[in-house]
């Protein structure tokens, strides 16, 4: 029988600790305004013992996120979510008002999917497998940043290249090959090149695909820069050079860990960050995951819901 947290249980983890909280889950507590506390105290330490939740515990006080005398289960206290545009601002970033264009709509679909949409252009990023098919449509463009099913349908994207004459898929090399589609239709980019797609501006950075384990998957990835202004770094976490005001920050994946997430999202300091490649959480691990991102991202960070837009 696992107890309560303690002076001598102090080696929870703050987030097993957190989803053993499903309470505040089930009377629809906003998680902003929870993560307005800087201390959270629960009634379950979630796992007996010394284990690997104590390392975790060990981490956090290394890196001073609690204090060595704390009493039970806390969570770090959060910095002020202006501190991302002020760093973003020191580093020379437009206004928010800049960014694209009053009249741009940002769509989030599935996992890591986005739609970007002025007037009559329409932009995708990683249509993948879990994607809504309603995703391409009356799409101008296409940016693929890599080749695994989590960001492209090959087949649905096969598709709407032979229905639609007009649109342009822009990729790596591997992803073109198997397309196999013309190069007017499918266009290889890589890090350092320049291009217009759908209207819109973009930057190819990064190249390399994150490491899961020994090396692999050794795939080149490409992150996307539309108008300078927005990135979605595909699987990666490639700082790019130039401020950055809307980062679509990876939220969890197999190559992926918390800390890394929120140092990445510090490094780029934009002025706002709303998490994709998600699709592997659950309830409980949105909650956790947007409770960090909220105490420690430093930015102004809100989570999209699958199917909803806002401007941008």
């Amino acid at each position: 029988m696992v107890g309560p947290c303690s002076a001598e249980k102090a080696d929870c983890d703050p987030a097993l600790a957190a989803a053993t909280s499903t309470r505040e889950l089930a009377k629809g507590r906003d998680a902003k305004l929870e993560a307005a506390s800087p201390l959270v105290r629960h009634s379950g330490c979630g796992v007996p013992g010394p284990s690997r939740e104590s390392l975790a515990q060990d981490h956090l006080l290394r890196k001073g996120q609690v204090q060595p005398d704390s009493p039970g289960c806390r969570i770090p206290s959060g910095d002020s979510p202006a501190a991302g545009r002020a760093t973003a601002a020191r580093r020379g970033s437009p206004p928010g008002d800049r960014l694209l264009s009053p009249y741009v709509r940002l769509t989030k679909y599935t996992h890591s999917c986005v739609r970007l949409e002025q007037d009559d252009r329409v932009l995708v990023i990683d249509p993948g497998e879990w994607t809504e098919p309603t995703a391409l449509d009356g799409a101008s463009a296409v940016l693929v940043t890599h080749e695994h099913t989590d960001h492209i349908d090959l087949a649905r994207v096969t598709a709407a290249l032979g229905s639609d004459p007009a649109l342009t898929v822009y990729t790596n090399p591997a992803v073109a090959q198997q397309l196999g589609e013309p190069d007017d239709r499918v266009v290889t980019v890589a890090p350092g090149d320049a291009f217009e797609a759908a209207g819109f501006g973009v930057r190819v950075v990064g190249g390399k695909h994150a490491e899961i384990y020994e090396g692999l998957p050794q795939c080149p990835n490409l992150g996307f820069v539309v108008d300078d202004l927005l990135y979605h770094p595909g699987d990666a976490l490639f700082v790019p050079e130039a401020g950055i005001e809307t980062l679509l920050v990876p939220a969890t994946a197999p190559w992926l860990k918390m800390a890394e997430a929120l140092d990445f999202v510090r490094a780029v300091a934009p002025a706002r960050a709303h998490p994709v490649h998600d699709a592997m959480l659950s309830d409980i691990g949105q909650f956790i995951v947007d409770r960090w991102f909220n105490l420690k991202a430093d930015t102004d960070y809100s989570r999209i819901a699958v199917g909803d837009t806002l401007s941008v």
